[in-house]
């Protein structure tokens, strides 16, 4: 496994990588411990949710996510 691809949205990171025909994407909330994996099908739709998740976390605050708010956005991909 190796990272094909890091992008950026909203000021956050986001890595890529591809493992036995599945694309993975991860990103590291800032001024925190935790992160966000999540799979895909296709390069492009895990982009598409990577920058998703991110939204996601912009339009919360995330700095005080709870583990009910971060186990939602894990399963939103």
């Amino acid at each position: 496994m190796r990272i094909l691809h890091s992008g950026s949205h909203k000021e956050m990171s986001f890595e890529l990588w591809t493992s036995q025909g599945a694309w993975f994407w991860g990103l590291i909330i800032p001024l925190s411990t935790r992160g966000i994996i999540g799979v895909a099908l296709t390069e492009a739709e895990a982009i598409q949710e990577a920058r998703a998740a991110i939204e996601e976390l912009a339009n919360s605050s995330y700095h005080r996510l709870g583990s009910d708010a971060l186990g939602h956005a894990c399963s939103a991909g």
